[in-house]
């Protein structure tokens, strides 16, 4: 949902690959800004080229676009950086991504998470299919209905959610698949996890690819790399009820009569960017 006010805020968390656009574009005023080059601000940019409003200008911190959807090249392979997969593909909402993936025919394959190997501290294969098949008959199996019985009460911590299902990490094995479910896909610990907020495993396709995952966007991006600044790292934002002012570390300010924040709630949250005035609590609650 946009926030207007002059200047939109819609907060991605979203995908990208190295692509050298075109020379720097001299004007620095506008009639909108987009703010951030990602596959968030580069779908709003092509929305609005394609409703015939073309006095666009996107000014992006990094040297390329795509933000999270970026990869590198490694050893004659170009590796993903960033964004990988394609979670959930049989999912209704991942419906535009697969169909993405399949008119440029992605190469890649679906993720088998149960085909594991653990080993020891020494090397040894300590792998043991039955601890596996445990947490997934206790937990992740069952965890939709566990939720759904305990509708409108309190969350909890993932840990006493599973505590309460019968899972306990006693054992090491079971700390490695546990560390698997939850620190490797939540990039937190289950005493952190909303227990709430917990899924069964959908199926999940690895793109390998080596177009790159922002591949599958090139006719979002391609007609706007010309209305597109890489290094442009936005310091300020000053705003009032006519017009928008960016200024960026290296000095430039850029006027615009709207724009369009597509940073992370992470940049927003750390300060980075200073808002002038600065957000209200109730914009600031949207992204904390």
């Amino acid at each position: 949902m946009y926030i207007m006010f002059k200047i939109i805020l819609h907060l991605s968390f979203l995908f990208l690959v190295d692509r050298s656009l075109s020379s720097p574009i001299k004007q620095n005023k506008t009639k909108v800004l987009i703010l951030g080059a990602g596959l968030s601000g580069i779908k709003a940019a092509k929305t609005l080229l394609d409703r015939n409003i073309t006095d666009i200008l996107i000014l992006e911190g990094k040297n390329y676009t795509g933000g999270r959807i970026h990869a590198i090249e490694f050893a004659n392979y170009s590796i993903e950086t960033g964004a990988n997969w394609i979670h959930f593909v049989n999912d209704g909402e991942t419906k535009p991504i697969v169909d993405r993936r399949d008119a440029k025919k992605m190469q890649g394959l679906t993720s088998n998470y149960s085909d594991i190997l653990v080993r020891d501290e020494a090397g040894n294969d300590i792998t043991d299919f039955a601890v596996l098949r445990e947490f997934y008959d206790k937990i992740e199996h069952k965890i939709e209905d566990y939720q759904l019985k305990r509708k409108g009460q309190p969350d909890f911590p993932a840990r006493v959610g599973m505590q309460m299902m019968g899972w306990s990490a006693e054992q090491p094995i079971k700390s490695v698949i546990e560390y698997f479910n939850f620190d490797f896909e939540f990039a937190r610990s289950p005493e952190v996890v909303s227990f709430h907020n917990m899924f069964e495993r959908g199926e999940d396709f690895f793109i390998a690819d080596g177009r790159g995952v922002w591949s599958m966007y090139e006719d979002l991006y391609k007609p706007l790399e010309a209305k597109t600044l890489l290094g442009k790292l936005v310091k300020k934002i000053k705003y009032n009820a006519d017009s928008v002012e960016v200024q960026t570390s290296d000095g430039w300010s850029y006027q615009a009569d709207y724009a369009l924040c597509t940073f992370s709630s992470g940049v927003l949250a750390s300060d980075l960017v200073t808002f002038e005035p600065a957000l209200p609590d109730w914009k600031k609650r949207g992204h904390l």
